[in-house]
């Protein structure tokens, strides 16, 4: 038997709204990076000097350095990052904008870092903020979409457990007297309060 999204999930891979949030991300993404290898050269840094540049670099590995020259395994990586996100998505029984926002801008940006990995061998950064290593619009995506779904997470789960519990006031119980017989299955109020309840007396045999 085949799963079933949750209840209120399109049927498909992807809804409408994480598709088109994957793809302007991933097309912002590619531009971006063909217009500065097209207009600068590797090194060369937008204005010289200042807190915030644009500043031409590659990058072999993944985030800050890390896996320099791994390829192979990044891309690998990257794969298994992007199915992790496609099973949760169809599998995750919130159904909410953030969440659907969420998963188009880490997709997009996912997908934009593999397609560098996968024709280049590497992945072209260019924005560089103070001592911040250089990233791109990219790892601008998976940032954001990361803080989006963890934001829905935790307000969700805010929001979940708080049932009201009973308050112990009046309800209703079929009360009948012995030998008698209520007529149209009429119920009688009787209060319950703190673990006590007022019987009815019976009226004794004649």
């Amino acid at each position: 038997m085949e799963s079933s999204p949750p209840e209120g999930r399109p049927s498909g891979i992807l809804g409408i709204t994480p598709l088109i949030i994957l793809l302007v991300t991933l097309m912002a993404d590619q531009v971006t990076k063909g217009l500065v290898v097209l207009a600068m050269h590797p090194g060369q840094s937008i204005p010289s000097s200042g807190l915030f540049r644009l500043t031409y670099v590659t990058n072999s590995g993944s985030a800050f350095g890390l896996f320099l020259n791994q390829t192979l395994f990044l891309v690998l990586a990257s794969f298994v990052g992007i199915g992790v996100l496609l099973i949760f998505y169809r599998t995750n029984p919130i159904n909410s904008t953030m969440l659907r926002l969420s998963l188009g801008l880490q997709l997009g940006g996912a997908i934009g870092n593999l397609v560098d990995r996968v024709r280049l061998g590497y992945v072209v950064d260019f924005i560089d903020v103070g001592t911040w290593p250089v990233f791109n619009l990219a790892d601008s995506a998976i940032v954001v979409g990361l803080i989006g779904l963890l934001w829905t997470l935790t307000s969700t789960r805010g929001r979940g457990g708080s049932e009201p519990e009973p308050t112990g006031e009046s309800v209703l119980l079929p009360m009948t007297s012995a030998g008698e017989s209520v007529p149209g299955g009429e119920l009688e109020a009787t209060s319950v309060s703190d673990n006590s309840v007022s019987e009815k007396k019976e009226e004794p045999w004649e």
